[in-house]
């Protein structure tokens, strides 16, 4: 059995520091448990959108009990093409909450960010 994702808050998946994409848990620690929940939800991101990398061009997912948003985000350290931020809750969120919510616990990245975060689309992963 899988897993679950850390139930008592958010995690977000992008980059914090140095190159690279990590899943990172409050702690700020790499949370590998809730990985495979959610790594073909972030890859669903990248094949839907394409060429159209627009910073903060962003699509909310919501499945099995999950909620995840996720955007192109060139505002961190990494700042190679094809890097994207996400936000992901173990519960159902909306995804203005579900930004409202990361934004408190991970303001650090919504700090960071140039432009507003815009959903253009639900995804189904």
């Amino acid at each position: 059995m899988t897993t679950p994702l850390n139930t008592d808050g958010i995690l977000y998946f992008g980059s914090l520091t140095g190159s690279g994409l990590c899943l990172h848990s409050q702690g700020r620690v790499a949370d590998r448990d809730g990985w495979n929940v959610v790594e073909g939800w972030l890859d669903t991101f990248t094949r839907e959108e394409g060429r159209d990398q627009t910073q903060g061009r962003a699509r909310y997912y919501q499945r099995d009990g999950y909620s995840v948003i996720n955007w192109w985000d060139r505002s961190g350290p990494d700042k190679r093409g094809g890097i994207h931020s996400a936000f992901v809750f173990r519960g159902d969120m909306t995804a203005v909450a579900l930004l409202d919510f990361g934004a408190k616990v991970w303001p650090e990245v919504m700090a960071r960010q140039p432009v507003p975060i815009t959903v253009i689309g639900w995804g189904t992963p």
